[in-house]
């Protein structure tokens, strides 16, 4: 359902049928986050509230909700690959590099977007900041592929964002948003 792709998108997850919850850390708190969970097709009968104190073995299996050992290899394995691919794309012939910088580049912008944005007690924030700044670097050697191309095409250099924005990351206050329906 929609309600669904809104929840996975902001990170949320089932701890039991009924109850979506995710760390409190997202810009706007509760507020922000019922409110993007409503523009993504939340019903609006769900209810978006903040849960405090959970009991020790609650909050043990809500921080299991994640894998979190998952996305920081995940984090680790596309930095590596963009590294790699950054240092190779000047030997490339363009058309290859442009096919690889716009896949690969893809693929980590993709993972950046659907990153569920935990906290530090979950996943250290520097090791998701460390991939949204490969990221950049590889942007902006993936756009130095794609130049003589645009240029060929007619385009008019500089005129798309240079860099990526990445909010939300917040601090963690130990608390969790919940949704119940």
């Amino acid at each position: 359902s929609r309600g669904e792709r809104a929840l996975a998108f902001l990170g949320f997850r089932e701890l039991r049928p009924g109850l979506a919850l995710r760390p409190d850390n997202l810009a706007g708190g509760v507020a922000g986050a019922r409110e993007r969970l409503l523009e993504l097709g939340l019903e609006r009968r769900a209810e978006v509230t903040g849960l405090h104190a959970l009991a020790a073995e609650t909050a043990r299996h809500a921080a299991a909700l994640w894998d979190t050992a998952g996305l920081r290899l995940a984090y680790r394995r596309t930095i590596v690959e963009l590294e790699r691919s950054e240092r190779r794309l000047a030997t490339l012939p363009r058309e290859d590099a442009m096919r690889e910088s716009f896949l690969l580049g893809g693929r980590a912008i993709r993972q950046i977007v659907f990153d569920p944005r935990l906290p530090d007690p979950l996943v250290p924030t520097h090791e998701r900041r460390a991939l949204v700044e490969a990221t950049l670097r590889y942007d902006r050697a993936g756009r130095a592929c794609w130049a003589s191309f645009m240029r060929d095409m007619g385009a008019v250099p500089g005129a798309t964002p240079a860099h990526l924005r990445f909010g939300g990351s917040g601090t963690p206050s130990g608390d969790a948003l919940a949704e119940g329906t």
